[in-house]
């Protein structure tokens, strides 16, 4: 399994990333968020209220993998 402290330290980056983002967002309504956007190289056109579940599934892709990836050691 995964050291302990390694283990502390990824969670602990995880839970400082989400805060950082959570505290970004509490600036602007979900309109807001809606109203602007980008071309995503794959996706297409994607709003910035939905690039956010577009990051929320990538980051949870990442914690499965690293589920998967330390439930060897």
């Amino acid at each position: 399994k995964l050291p302990t402290e390694k283990r502390t330290e990824i969670l602990g980056l995880l839970d400082k990333s989400e805060k950082k983002t959570e505290n970004a967002l509490k600036k602007f309504s979900k309109s807001d968020l809606q109203k602007r956007g980008f071309d995503h190289p794959i996706i297409g056109p994607l709003n910035l209220f939905n690039w956010l579940w577009v990051l929320a599934l990538h980051e949870h892709s990442h914690l499965v993998a690293l589920r998967e990836k330390t439930a060897k050691f």
